[in-house]
């Protein structure tokens, strides 16, 4: 496209942007400008490339060559939640469904403007209920947005857009799952921030749309801009290149349309819009106003639910904790005998603290993988993590360096390269979907199964014994020198709990998270760095202990519907009760058989999970 483009104004300006994708040129020098406080419909066939250029503008797909220019500034070298202050991106469809609140889910869309990596407030919440309330919404509040349908779903994404406040809102075939009547509240609340002076980019399909809403159309055409129709419809030369077979009909109704937008002023034409934007500023800042009492009996019934589950978890781990170590084959009565007192000090407290430590860490690294990969049948197991720790261990033993810091250490450097390998065979094909980077964890961790069988091959009858002892996950040798690894995982729970709010962005949709400020890579790196280090010193300790970190987060999730840092604070305990539980049965029926308590866990987590998918149908 030909002309100089000014850049010196608040228009956004593509300068000769182009785009690549696995080595094939999607886009090609698209130059355009994109005036303030104008609706401007990216129109064209399927494949033109116009999600693509919506995606590049948003910060999202680098593009290979080019600028995307805003007030002198090119966007891409903006950060994040700097970029997001800029522009709100509306997708297609969001990835995943994880099962939280639908006003949770509308209050990230004020992540960009709250202090780095701070949870929700109370005050988020509250304007995220006056936003729903206003686009009439808020009878969805409390509910699930799994359990709404693709058209709620879709206006509860744009509210979280219009809770973000940026100057510009990208719009990606917006109205693709709404019916008639939500379809026409849609463009009439996007043709309501228009007149704020609202920069609107929006991907179309329907020519008729573009016809009666758009003050400007791009026309992509192969990867091109063959025609930028600026306060005007674009030329049938143009439409007849990019689209075939528009019929007379149809071009007699866009005719009309035009014709019709044309004779009756501008703010008219979606009905009502005037008198929707006069009211705007006012029904955002007291829509919810008369329902308070509502907002503050459903929050405080939200919060007391919580609460309660958190007295009873912490209270049954105080107790299990306090009473455990009596419990075993031997019931230890007092007062004690030596042998008693050393049963007691030496062997079961240590071995019951350990337990509910590693419960609760394997509980707490399920349910970041879960969140990180946006499947709920991600865990330390599943993703090669803890096979790879395995097999570290057990070339340990094979090499007779069993000492209390030289397994581990081999231990956590096999868990690190396993989740290392994962992810360079993710990125390595272009594979950047959670579903691809959990088929390569599946790989990596039968290639680290099938390693570790090779050296217990070559393994001598007693060496190999050990290992398969180790591999059946136990507690038995946990002693009071195991916990030397807790200050390490302290520093990682903690950087677990830090990412928590970008988490919950990143488990409905890594690009959407991105597009409301996030740095994704950023998180994923911190993430899975922490989260593969405390699962892989766990599993040095006590062997591939299955199911803790694939059950208790689904079952915190499927019961409260809460956040990323709620379910820490309840995953963390009920793991700890899961693991001091299977440990207690393995220690009582220790006199008669010796059944791992990894083995024991399974068993009792294999129903626990059928259950979960009989009550959600789903998984």
């Amino acid at each position: 496209m030909d002309g100089s483009i000014d850049n010196s104004n608040d228009s956004l300006c593509l300068e000769e942007i182009s785009v690549e994708l696995n080595k094939r040129r999607i886009l090609c020098d698209i130059s355009c400008e994109f005036p303030t406080g104008e609706w401007t419909h990216i129109v064209g066939a399927n494949g033109a490339g116009k999600s693509t250029l919506l995606k590049a503008i948003a910060g999202i797909l680098p593009p290979c060559a080019g600028h995307v220019v805003y007030r002198g500034a090119d966007i891409w070298g903006l950060l994040p939640h700097e970029r997001a202050r800029i522009m709100a991106y509306v997708p297609q469809r969001i990835e995943a469904l994880p099962p939280i609140r639908a006003a949770s889910f509308v209050a990230q869309g004020l992540y960009a403007h709250r202090l780095a990596m701070q949870a929700p407030t109370t005050s988020d919440i509250d304007r995220a209920m006056s936003c729903m309330a206003s686009m009439k919404l808020e009878h969805l509040a409390n509910r699930s947005i799994d359990e709404v349908s693709g058209g709620e779903r879709q206006m509860l994404v744009l509210c979280s857009a219009i809770l973000q406040d940026a100057q510009m809102i990208l719009l990606d075939e917006p109205t693709s799952a709404l019916d008639i009547h939500h379809c026409r509240r849609f463009f009439e609340e996007i043709d309501r921030l228009r007149l704020q002076g609202k920069t609107i980019i929006s991907v179309s399909h329907d020519l008729r749309q573009t016809a009666t809403y758009a003050d400007n159309t791009l026309v992509l055409c192969n990867g091109r801009c063959i025609e930028f129709a600026r306060n005007r419809f674009p030329s049938h030369h143009s439409l007849d290149e990019t689209f075939s077979g528009i019929s007379a009909d149809d071009w007699e109704e866009i005719e009309r349309r035009v014709a019709k937008r044309s004779a009756i002023s501008r703010g008219a034409v979606s009905g009502c819009v005037e008198d929707s934007a006069s009211g705007a500023v006012s029904g955002l800042a007291k829509g919810w106003a008369s329902n308070d009492e509502f907002v503050a009996d459903w929050r405080s019934d939200l919060r007391r639910r919580e609460v309660r589950a958190m007295w009873i978890v912490y209270g049954a781990l105080a107790l299990l904790i306090a009473v455990l170590p009596w419990v075993g084959a031997t019931w230890l009565g007092i007062p004690f005998d030596g042998v008693a007192e050393h049963i007691f000090v030496n062997l079961r407290i240590p071995r019951v603290l350990f337990a509910a430590l590693a419960g609760g860490v394997l509980a707490a690294v399920g349910a970041s993988f879960q969140a990180l990969f946006q499947n709920p049948l991600a865990s330390p197991y599943t993703l090669g993590i803890a096979s790879g720790a395995s097999l570290g261990a057990m070339i340990a033993i094979q090499w007779g360096v069993v000492s209390i810091f030289a397994l581990p250490l081999l231990a956590t450097l096999g868990g690190g390269v396993s989740l290392i390998a994962v992810i360079a065979i993710s990125h390595r094909f272009g594979m950047r979907s959670p579903l691809y980077c959990l088929l390569a964890g599946v790989a990596t961790s039968m290639f680290c199964s099938a390693c570790g069988l090779a050296v217990q091959a070559f393994a001598t009858p007693l060496t190999a014994q050990q290992m398969m002892r180790w591999q059946l996950g136990g507690l038995e040798i946990a002693g009071y020198d195991a916990f030397y690894i807790a200050p390490i995982i302290a520093v990682a729970i903690a950087v677990l709990w830090r990412n928590a709010a970008p988490l919950d962005l990143i488990a409905v949709d890594s690009e959407l998270a991105q597009s409301r400020g996030v740095d994704v890579s950023r998180v994923r790196y911190f993430v899975v760095v922490a989260a593969s280090v405390a699962a892989a010193l766990v599993v040095s300790q006590c062997g591939p202990i299955s199911f803790v970190g694939l059950v208790v987060p689904n079952l915190i999730r499927s019961i409260y519907r809460c956040d990323m840092r709620t379910t820490y604070a309840l995953s963390i305990p009920i793991g700890a009760i899961a693991l001091l539980v299977a440990d207690a049965i393995s220690r009582i029926i220790e006199g008669t058989a010796w059944i791992p308590v990894g083995v024991i866990i399974a068993l009792i987590g294999v129903p626990v999970f059928v259950g979960l998918m009989y009550r959600k149908r789903t998984i």
